[in-house]
């Protein structure tokens, strides 16, 4: 029986490093952060923030705020790891779709 909860420990250990290397910095830099809310939230102007927004707008059809934070976003994909750049792309695209823009 110990065995099986140390593999499954190491199992789930495994599991939040591939989960945090996959979503970059950002992700650590909110759980470093301030616990005054209940749920880890990004810094304001990071490219999760401003992928938060995007979103956040694109739901309530708020085009020109999404346009913005998604402009904002696209100057720091940089450096960015693939969810993020997949994120950012999938917004584009909502926006795109939404606007008639191409």
């Amino acid at each position: 029986m110990s065995t099986w909860i140390d593999d499954e420990r190491f199992t789930l250990v495994q599991g939040v490093v591939k989960g945090l290397a996959a979503r970059g910095s950002a992700l650590m830099n909110a759980l470093a952060g301030p616990t005054e809310d209940y749920w880890v939230n990004q810094a304001r102007d990071t490219l999760a923030w401003n992928l938060t927004q995007a979103k956040a707008y694109l739901r309530v059809t708020a085009l020109d705020r999404a346009k913005t934070q998604l402009d904002g976003a696209e100057l720091k994909l940089e450096g960015s790891v693939i969810l993020e750049r997949a994120e950012y792309w999938r917004l584009r695209g909502n926006w795109q779709v939404q606007t008639g823009d191409n």
